[in-house]
């Protein structure tokens, strides 16, 4: 265990109150090859050409990506389907990823499920330019139990709404108590 800690320290210039952190939200971590858990690193930090300060921010926000995810079957084809679906540059992908890790995380039906709830709202390119701008939209809010109900409201009420980023961000992102008082106004 004292190892795989200090190999974290090094590796990644994490320090103790962030790697305790790290152990309690993914405990696998304590049990991980080195080795592997090297190659996964050493294939994600190449793959999306990070400095080692990007990578240490990227996999202590989310460790289960290197200690619990196969890098082959899963997270290639997450990076190959954000790559092509929003035809981003390494840059630009790399910056969603560092502001969302956890889109590593799900599936590419789950997001794209999301993205064509808010291509019926807005068309395809403004969708895609407000998910690259607030990846969040297409991690962390259901459609079936968060998105498509607050939208019947919207419709049920007969308010005409053109809808943008402002509106797009009150429907997804407001608490249920902000949204039971304000709806998608101020």
């Amino acid at each position: 265990m004292i190892e795989i800690q200090q190999w974290i320290k090094d590796r990644l210039g994490l320090e103790g109150a962030r790697i305790a952190q790290m152990c309690r939200n993914t405990p696998d971590v304590l049990t991980s090859k080195i080795q592997t858990l090297g190659e996964k690193v050493d294939w994600l930090q190449k793959e999306l050409r990070l400095h080692d300060e990007e990578l240490s921010k990227l996999i202590s926000a989310r460790p289960e990506i290197v200690v619990n995810l196969n890098m082959e079957r899963k997270v290639k084809p997450k990076i190959k389907y954000l790559r092509q679906t929003f035809q981003l540059n390494n840059v630009t992908l790399r910056e969603m990823l560092l502001r969302m890790p956890s889109l590593l995380t799900y599936s590419e039906k789950t997001m794209e499920k999301k993205l064509n709830f808010y291509v019926k709202l807005v068309g395809e390119r403004d969708a895609k330019k407000l998910v690259i701008e607030r990846p969040y939209l297409i991690a962390n809010y259901s459609v079936e139990e968060r998105l498509e109900p607050r939208l019947e409201e919207v419709r049920k009420s007969g308010e005409k709404v053109k809808w943008d980023e402002t509106l797009i961000n009150r429907l997804a992102v407001r608490s249920d108590a902000l949204w039971e008082k304000y709806g998608l106004g101020d």
